[in-house]
């Protein structure tokens, strides 16, 4: 028996199937919501670049060592604002350590309310769903199929971003690489620049997308 909840993640999960076609690496023997995305194969926002404030910055880097330590994902929300391609995060919040392979995002629902209450809702107000991925298997690297549906589900079960009213970006922090995704209601592009703004001013350059994809071949890894 299927409910309503279950019915709606399936039909998610085929849509993003159908979006993400020759994307994914399929694995024997793990759950296709498990299937990483080729980092590879990913559209890139043209011009695009995050910049994220020195408390932001040292935020993530502590929930990468902190997931790494501990083998969970953790799920938290940045907040900031959007100038076209350019990205600017300015606060965060987080529920702390989630599952080992899946982020709970439902203690952060409070604080998503807030925002959206107070956003003027005209376009360049920026939500990112964000989570991390342990040193886990081979794929941790990659945003899964899985990830790629949930961000897309949150982007549709919230008015405000399927109406573009606020911008919504995903974000993986993984293995020291910061890496933001921008779902456009049709396809995945993702950030290629990420900047950490020093308490000086000075910009540093942070790691995204470097870590290569994994390949299979047959039950093989390449």
């Amino acid at each position: 028996y299927m409910n309503k909840e279950h019915f709606s993640e399936a039909i998610y999960l085929l849509k993003t199937k159908a979006k993400l076609a020759g994307k994914i690496i399929k694995i024997p023997g793990i759950d296709e919501e498990n299937f990483p995305v080729r980092n590879s194969m990913l559209g890139i926002v043209p011009q695009g670049k995050v910049f994220l404030s020195d408390e932001v910055a040292e935020f993530l880097f502590a929930v990468d060592e902190v997931s790494k330590e501990e083998n969970y994902e953790i799920p938290f929300l940045l907040f900031g604002k959007n100038d076209k391609q350019n990205v600017f995060i300015d606060s965060y919040v987080s529920s702390g350590i989630s599952g080992r392979t899946e982020a709970n995002f439902s203690g952060l629902n409070s604080a998503l309310q807030d925002f959206i209450s107070k956003s003027n809702k005209d376009g360049t107000d920026v939500v990112v769903h964000g989570h991390s991925h342990p040193k886990i298997g081979s794929y941790y690297t990659n945003f899964s199929l899985g990830d790629m549906k949930t961000y897309m589900q949150f982007r549709k079960d919230n008015q405000v971003f399927d109406n573009d009213k606020i911008c919504l970006i995903s974000c993986l922090i993984t293995d020291g690489n910061f890496n933001f995704l921008f779902y456009d209601g049709n396809d995945y592009y993702k950030f290629k620049e990420v900047y950490e703004r020093m308490p000086s001013g000075e910009l540093e350059r942070l790691k995204c997308y470097q870590s290569p994809d994994v390949i299979i071949n047959h039950d093989r890894e390449y």
